[in-house]
């Protein structure tokens, strides 16, 4: 019986994560994943290609995408830690207009309210993504939960790294990292105070707060 899961409304990189549990539950060797935009459709092909999964047919109806997946019965069983799940984001056009963020001000380690596991993926979806920007934030500053966004084991370490040798400053609440013992274990960014964060976040017009 072909085991379907359906992907509508969903962010990228999430219809590729949850294309992977769907297999990863090895219930069948035909699947169906359903989305609702191009980049989505091609995250999932370009994931299946590396996943040794063999899409066999994609329907196109009023931009709604049925991507029909086969597997071999012996397909092993991939980990979390095993797929870059950075590689399947969606594409963010260039700003051209509008008002520039100049600073982003982040007090939690995961993105929206609901399950723990999206909010934490579609942080470190968004944090890669900023890299892709043809502008970019002057600042990010970290407070509570979200400084373990800057540790040297977080999987936003390497986009947040790419940021910082860019230009952007990022600032990370000493007392946030005391408190939680995670000191030790910074990985990017200056250690910083609850003044100078005071002072930064007042002193622009343009405050995006996560």
């Amino acid at each position: 019986m072909r085991k379907l899961i359906d992907c509508r409304g969903m962010a990228c990189p999430q219809p590729v994560v949850e294309t992977k549990k769907m297999l990863d539950k090895k219930e069948s060797n035909q699947y169906e994943s359903i989305v609702d935009n191009k980049a989505a459709r091609e995250n999932i092909k370009k994931f299946c290609k590396s996943y040794e999964a063999e899409i066999s047919q994609i329907i196109e109806e009023n931009g709604i995408y049925r991507i029909f997946i086969e597997t071999k019965n012996d397909l092993v069983v991939k980990n979390d830690k095993d797929v870059d799940f950075n590689l399947y984001q969606c594409e963010i056009p260039e700003i051209k207009t509008g008002k520039q963020i100049k600073k982003i001000f982040i007090s939690t380690n995961q993105l929206g309210v609901g399950s723990e596991e999206l909010g934490k993926n579609l942080m470190t979806g968004f944090i890669y993504t900023l890299n892709e920007l043809a502008v970019k934030p002057e600042m990010i500053l970290f407070m509570n939960s979200g400084v373990e966004l800057c540790l040297k084991n977080a999987p936003t370490l390497k986009s947040l790294t790419k940021l910082s040798e860019s230009g952007v400053k990022i600032l990370v609440c000493g007392t946030c990292l005391d408190y939680y013992n995670y000191t030790a274990d910074l990985g990017v960014g200056k250690i910083s105070n609850m003044y100078e964060i005071t002072e930064n976040l007042m002193d622009s017009n343009f405050v995006l707060k996560i």
